[in-house]
């Protein structure tokens, strides 16, 4: 009967001295990373943050309101019709002044007090229910520097006076001529740093007062805000007429009995300068000393 034997496992000769090496450990699978509940609960929470800001500015520049716009252009101080308004469906900004679309029927008929560019959104300041403007009103243009107006912005309505400057080299006898009118609008010049100032004034001093305007020779003082439209103008137009040999007369008469008054008045009295005074003064260049 035959035997099975066994095969002997293998022997390994070790020298003296020499380390004994220890069979490799199996390779086994990695360590579970640890789970942190709260940081998967604050990605969760700006996932739904960041869909909801999504969401709402998807909504918002959906949604569009009517609103009144200019469909043609308005020079300030015309009447409102129906073919220059319009309505337009946008997305309205807090910080926009506009006009609802449904208010279009009542600015029909009221009066632009700036100048209305077509395309433009209407705002509630740039009409009124009433005329702004002087009755058969011109426009002229006055073009000044920073030394002949004052710094306060100028509104559109307000009243100032236009008050006549003497030309280079030159003095006015007397008190300026002076002209009331009403301001359109303003604009800068920026290579020049002048303000061109569109006013409004009666039809009769209109011719001189562009023809100052033209040479420089006008300043503009800011009228207070309750200054009521249209005042002095027909004595604006008076100044300007030719004198008469009657008027001459009286005028050398008034000029005599002044003289005489001033002779006998203290020679420390001084007058308070009016308004035309007091801008002549600041308009005019300083005068060297030594000089008369």
């Amino acid at each position: 009967m035959a035997t099975r034997t066994t095969p002997a496992a293998p022997t390994t000769k070790t020298t003296p001295g020499t380390p004994t090496t220890s069979p490799a450990a199996p390779v086994g699978s990695p360590a579970r990373a640890r789970r942190r509940p709260a940081l998967i609960g604050i990605g969760v929470a700006l996932t739904a943050a960041g869909a909801l800001g999504a969401s709402y500015l998807v909504t918002s520049t959906s949604e569009t309101v009517p609103v009144v716009v200019v469909t043609s252009a308005v020079v300030a101080g015309d009447q409102l019709t129906v073919d220059d308004l319009g309505t337009a469906s946008i997305s309205l900004d807090p910080t926009v002044q506009t006009v609802p679309g449904d208010q279009i029927t009542d600015l029909v008929g009221q009066y632009a007090t700036v100048e209305l560019l077509p395309g433009s959104l209407l705002t509630s300041a740039a009409v009124a229910p009433e005329p702004t403007t002087p009755a058969q009103a011109s426009t002229v243009g006055v073009v000044l520097t920073p030394a002949q107006m004052p710094s306060e912005p100028l509104a559109p309505g307000r009243q100032v006076l236009l008050v006549e400057t003497p030309a280079a080299g030159e003095t006015l006898e007397g008190a300026p001529l002076s002209t009331q009118a009403q301001v359109l609008s303003t604009s800068t010049v920026i290579d020049t740093n002048q303000t061109v100032v569109n006013v409004a004034l009666e039809a009769g001093p209109a011719a001189p007062l562009a023809a100052r305007a033209a040479a420089g020779r006008l300043a503009l003082v800011l009228l207070p805000a309750d200054t009521a439209p249209g005042q002095g103008a027909a004595e604006d137009v008076a100044a300007d007429q030719p004198a008469t040999a009657d008027d001459e007369t009286a005028t050398d008469e008034g000029a005599a009995e002044e003289t005489e008054q001033g002779s006998t008045a203290p020679a420390a009295e001084a007058q308070t300068p009016t308004a035309p005074e007091a801008a002549l003064e600041a308009a005019a260049p300083a005068t060297p000393q030594g000089q008369g």
